[in-house]
């Protein structure tokens, strides 16, 4: 990799078939997650549950936001799931899950040897559930995922350095960061890639 150019390196990471995947994780993954997390009234709950760690908030406000937030996430499921033609949420679920381990079997990333655009979308994608309910239903049925999932974790931890506090990649990687605007046109102001920008050290 040491005998790459700044450019090829970029380009590796924002290849053709990485950009495809990444706008799958936006069109497709990101959508089905929603009504996986919300799919009663407990689960909505525990996706809402983050709001008991909001320190402004006195107890009887994050409680009643609990509630609240809760119920109508749950009462939304209905609309997204009519909006995007979805039936059954978890069967499509799974289905949108096995063409990315179909695509990535045999490799230890979509990037071959590190993980790339595609990689870190869909990876994004998954850790914003961590923790959830549908999560671990998720990689207890895909066992080929799990173990992706964790050679992302565990790339993206070793190689954490100071100065990277926004955005973890390898440190080889990190000329591509004064590039990343360019990818605005090719992958929308919502990409899923963005979730990256907000896992703090102490989150992942």
């Amino acid at each position: 990799m040491e005998n790459l150019s700044k450019s090829d390196i970029f380009d590796d990471f924002v290849s053709e078939n990485a950009i495809k995947w990444a706008k799958f994780a936006d069109d497709k993954l990101a959508i089905l997650l929603y009504p996986n997390i919300t799919r009663s009234f407990g689960e909505s709950l525990q996706a809402f549950s983050y709001i008991k760690k909001v320190d402004s908030f006195n107890s009887f406000e994050k409680y009643s936001n609990l509630m609240i937030g809760s119920f109508a996430m749950w009462m939304a499921q209905g609309k997204i799931k009519k909006k995007y033609g979805i039936k059954d949420e978890r069967e499509s679920l799974q289905k949108a899950i096995s063409l990315w381990t179909n695509e990535i079997k045999g490799r230890q990333f979509l990037g071959q040897n590190e993980p790339n655009l595609g990689d870190l979308c869909i990876f994004g994608c998954l850790r914003a559930i961590e923790g959830l309910d549908a999560f671990d239903d998720i990689m207890r049925d895909n066992v080929e995922l799990d173990k992706w999932y964790k050679r992302v974790v565990k790339v993206l931890e070793y190689d954490m350095s100071p100065e990277m506090d926004f955005l973890f990649l390898p440190s080889h990687q990190r000329a591509k960061l004064s590039k990343l605007e360019s990818l605005d046109t090719q992958l929308g102001p919502n990409s899923s890639f963005r979730l990256l920008f907000y896992l703090g050290p102490m989150d992942l």
